[in-house]
């Protein structure tokens, strides 16, 4: 691989690990101040 390609890789895979650390922070919060599993965020999420 290229160096290039490496580094776009490198930085799109910290990117999504991110975003996955997002949405399980943000249904932690929700879980935990509701103690009800809110099934819109996903939807929230996918726009």
């Amino acid at each position: 691989m290229s160096d290039l390609l490496s580094g776009q890789l490198l930085i799109s895979t910290l990117v999504l690990g991110a975003v996955y650390g997002l949405i399980a922070l943000g249904l932690n919060l929700i879980y935990g101040t509701m103690r009800l599993l809110n099934v819109a965020h996903g939807e929230v999420l996918m726009l």
